[in-house]
C-alpha cells in the first residue's frame, strides 16, 4: 500500500512540476553578462565549441543548435585553424546595461530541422586570368599565394573582399596591402551586383561606390610597419598568402599572412585576421606576429583628406578623420569628391601613442601578450540614408564606438 502511495505522489510531482524537459549531460548553460554601463546592439560572443562539448556527457560527435528560451537563436559555426573542424561557435545579442542572458547549448536529434538565416555577409577571393582574345576567366578560391609582389592584376578586384550590409572593404594583395572602402546609400549585399566598380546606372539605382583613393596611405585601418617616423608597406618577404578563413552568413573571416617579412633587422612572421560581423561596419584585427618580432613597432590609422578635413583623438588609443576628396584617379570619369568618416581603436595595452606622418593619422602599436596585436577599425559615407550629418556628430560616436568594442561580454558555462 505504501509502495502504491509512493509511486501516485511521484506521479502527481511530476505532473505539477514537471520532468526534466531535456536529458542532464544533453545541454550546458552559457550564461553572458554585459558588464558595461551601456546598451549594446549586436554585440558578438564567440565561443570555443570545446568549451561546451567538453560539459556534455551525453556528446559524441552530434549537431549541436543554440537556444534562447526554447527558441533556436542564429549561429555561426567556424574552423578558424584549418583542421577541418569546427572550433568557434558565434553569435550575437542585443543587452542592455549589466544585463544576463542564459543561453543553452543543446544536442538536437537528426531530425531537428535547423533554421535557414538570411545571407548578411559576403566575401570573395578569386584568380583572374586575361585571355588571348581580350577576355578574362576567374576561379574562385580560399586561399592563394605568391613570393613576389606579382598578384594585383592577378587576383580579381585586386584584392580579397568583404562585406556587410553597411560597408564592404577589399585588401589590395600589393606590397601596401592597404585597405579600400566601398560605402553604401542603403544596408544591403551589393558585391555580388556590382562586383566593387559600380555602372551609371547601378549608381542611378542608389547602389554604393569606391568612396576612397589610397595611395600610399594606410586608408583605414591597414596594419603596416612603423620607420620611426612614418607607416612603412611590405617591400621584402618569403611569400604572401591572402585567405578565406571562413565564409558564412553572420560573421566574414579573412587573412593576409607574411611569411619572412624582412623586417628592422629580422624576418619575422605575421598573420593579420578580419573579423567582420553582420549589420557592423566595424572589423576586428588581429594580429599574431613570430617570437622575434617581440619589442617592436607597428602602427595602423587614417589616411589625411586634402578638403574639410578634421581630426579627432581620444586618450592614445583612438584616431578618428573626416574629410572629403576624390575617390579614384580618374577624375574625368568620376568627378565627384566623396566626404568619409573613418577610425580606429585600440585597447591601452598595445598603443604606444599617437603620431601623424604626412599621409596619416597613426596609432604606433606594440605585440602585447603572445605577441598579438588586436584593434579595430570602421568607416563612414556621408551619402548612407541613416548617417551622420557633420564630423562633430561622427567624433562623438567613435568614441562611444571604442568604449563598444574594447568592452567584450564576459561568458561563464554552467550545467545548472
Amino acid at each position: 500500500m505504501k509502495i502504491k502511495l509512493l509511486t501516485a505522489a511521484l506521479f502527481i510531482s511530476a505532473l505539477c512540476f514537471g520532468a526534466p524537459k531535456y536529458n542532464p549531460g544533453s545541454f550546458v548553460y552559457i550564461d553572458v553578462e554585459n558588464k558595461a554601463d551601456f546598451a549594446r546592439t549586436d554585440v558578438p560572443v564567440v565561443v570555443k565549441i570545446d568549451s561546451i562539448t567538453s560539459k556534455l556527457k551525453h556528446y559524441t560527435n552530434q549537431r549541436i543548435c543554440l537556444f534562447i528560451n526554447d527558441k533556436e537563436i542564429n549561429t555561426q559555426f567556424d574552423d578558424t585553424d584549418g583542421d577541418g573542424k569546427k572550433d568557434e561557435v558565434a553569435f550575437m545579442l542585443n543587452m542592455k546595461a549589466g544585463q544576463k542572458q542564459r543561453v543553452m547549448a543543446r544536442i538536437v536529434p537528426t531530425s531537428y530541422n535547423v533554421k535557414n538565416y538570411e545571407q548578411e555577409v559576403y566575401s570573395v577571393l578569386m584568380h583572374r586570368t586575361k585571355n588571348a582574345d581580350n577576355t578574362e576567366t576567374t576561379r574562385p578560391d580560399t586561399a592563394i599565394s605568391s613570393d613576389k609582389d606579382d598578384m594585383y592584376n592577378k587576383v580579381y578586384l585586386h584584392g580579397m573582399v568583404f562585406e556587410s550590409g553597411p560597408v564592404a572593404y577589399r585588401v589590395y594583395f600589393n606590397n601596401k596591402q592597404t585597405i579600400d572602402v566601398y560605402g553604401k546609400v542603403k544596408s544591403r549585399l551589393e558585391i555580388p551586383i556590382t562586383q566593387w566598380h559600380t555602372t551609371d546606372k547601378q549608381l542611378s539605382e542608389g547602389y554604393g561606390d569606391d568612396i576612397l583613393l589610397v595611395g600610399n596611405s594606410v586608408g583605414v585601418g591597414t596594419f603596416k610597419g612603423w620607420s620611426g617616423s612614418e607607416a612603412i608597406h611590405t617591400e621584402a618577404f618569403g611569400k604572401r598568402t591572402q585567405r578565406i578563413v571562413s565564409k558564412g552568413h553572420l560573421r566574414n573571416i579573412m587573412e593576409l599572412e607574411l611569411n619572412d617579412w624582412e623586417y628592422q633587422g629580422q624576418k619575422i612572421n605575421a598573420k593579420i585576421r578580419y573579423t567582420q560581423y553582420a549589420r557592423h561596419r566595424d572589423v576586428q584585427v588581429d594580429v599574431f606576429l613570430s617570437d622575434n618580432a617581440k619589442g617592436m613597432s607597428f602602427c595602423s590609422g587614417v589616411q589625411k583628406f586634402p578638403e574639410e578635413m578634421r581630426f579627432s583623438s581620444d586618450e592614445n588609443n583612438l584616431v578618428a578623420m573626416w574629410g572629403k576628396g576624390f575617390a579614384q584617379k580618374d577624375t574625368v570619369k568620376h568627378p565627384n569628391k566623396e566626404t568619409v568618416g573613418m577610425a580606429v581603436a585600440i585597447a591601452p595595452e598595445y598603443s604606444d601613442g599617437i603620431k601623424e606622418d604626412p599621409l596619416n593619422q597613426l596609432i604606433i602599436m606594440k605585440p602585447g601578450e603572445n605577441n598579438s596585436i588586436r584593434y579595430f577599425f570602421q568607416a563612414f559615407w556621408l551619402k548612407e540614408q541613416k548617417g551622420f550629418k557633420t564630423p562633430d556628430e561622427y567624433f562623438s560616436y567613435t568614441k562611444q564606438w571604442k568604449k563598444n568594442v574594447l568592452a567584450p561580454v564576459s561568458v561563464r558555462f554552467s550545467t545548472k
